[in-house]
Formats: structure tokens, sequence, C-alpha cells
């Protein structure tokens, strides 16, 4: 007859099955992490880190599509290039070179409007119209040139919301302190404000195509 209390076998049993699960958890191993973000063990890894400030789970909207032509497109380029060029030069306070721009912006806006769709050819032609009256003030007093260079920028804008290719790789800024039109184009995404100049070189905030 065994000399084993019966009260102590439910303990042995007890004992034996923590010892058991213990065997079999370490059998299995750890439990696999979920990574940040994803759901239940399984799914497919978490995509790569996005750039800062992008949103990962958001694919990157593509390039408009143009409407213009190849001459018309390397054209409206050519004037966006003299754009910034008489930009940055009022954000550095200098009118020598404004003149020159000003007819870079012209002659490239009359041949893009050439071939530009009928749709587009008056854009072309209020631009070069207000780059024309931007050359004729660039040798008046720097605040006649910016008030001519604000509407440069507003033919620009104009143009750019109706062909948002053009935008591509532009930022759209406003000033509210200035009297002229109060938006401009520029390249980089570091304010630089041709109306202000030194005075008030940071002044601005982002804006929208909206002419």
């Amino acid at each position: 007859m065994s000399s084993t209390s019966p009260l102590l076998r439910p303990r042995a049993v007890l004992e034996s099955l923590s010892l058991a699960a213990i065997l079999v958890l370490a059998a299995c191993g750890p439990a696999p992490e979920t990574p940040s973000g994803s759901g239940a063990s399984g799914t497919a890894p978490s995509p790569a880190a996005a750039p800062a400030g992008a949103d990962s789970s958001v694919p990157p909207v593509p390039a408009p599509a143009s409407v213009l032509p190849a001459p018309a497109s390397e054209a409206a380029q050519s004037a966006l290039k003299a754009y910034e060029t008489a930009r940055d030069d009022l954000a550095n306070d200098k009118t020598e070179g404004l003149a020159a721009a000003a007819e870079e912006i012209g002659t490239a806006a009359r041949k893009a409007g050439e071939s530009a769709p009928e749709n587009l050819k008056p854009s072309f032609d209020r631009l070069g119209a207000a780059s024309a009256k931007l050359k004729t003030d660039a040798g008046k007093k720097i605040e006649d040139a910016r008030a001519s260079f604000g509407e440069v920028s507003e033919a620009m804008v104009a143009l750019l919301s109706v062909e948002p290719a053009l935008a591509q790789g532009r930022f759209v800024f406003e000033c509210p302190m200035t009297d002229t039109y109060k938006k401009w184009v520029q390249v980089d995404d570091q304010i630089k404000n041709p109306y202000m100049g030194s005075r008030m070189l940071g002044c601005g905030t982002s804006s929208t195509w909206e002419p």
C-alpha cells in the first residue's frame, strides 16, 4: 500500500502539468513581435520608411500630363527660368539684370503661345504683356519694378493654374504685407520674398495655385 497521502496527489499532478507547459513553450520559442502598425503575425512586413513628412501609405501623386506640344513646353520652361532669375534679383534688391530677364520672359511667352492650344493662348499673351511692362519699369525705382513683377507673377500663377504640369517642382507663396499682387512662384521651399527683399526676405506663407 502506498504511503503517499491522497491530498498530495492533486499537487503532484499540477506540478507535472506546469512542467509540461514550460517544456512546450521552450520548444516553440518566444512569440514573434508584431511590426509596428501591422496586424497579427504572418502578415507582410511593413514597407520601408518614407521620407520625413511623407505618408508611406499614400502613393506619390503622378505628375499631370502636359497638354502643351514640345515646342510650347520648352518655351514655357524658358519663361519660367527667366522668371526665377527676375524673382531672385528682386529678392536680393537688384534690378541690373531685370530688363533682360523680362525680355526673355516675353520672348518665350510669345513663342509658347504660337503652338499652344487655343485655350492657353490668352494666358501666354497675358504673360507677354506683363513682362513688357516689367521691362519698361526695370529702369525705374525698385518699388515700380516690384509692382510690375507682381503683374508678371499674377499672369504666371494663372498660367500654371490651368497647366499644372508646368507647376511641377515649384512652390507658390504669398505675402500679406505687400501692396502689389501678393503671390509669387519659386523653385525652392525656402521663402525669398521678391516684393520685400532684404527688409523682410522671409515674409510669406505657402499659398495655392488659384490666381
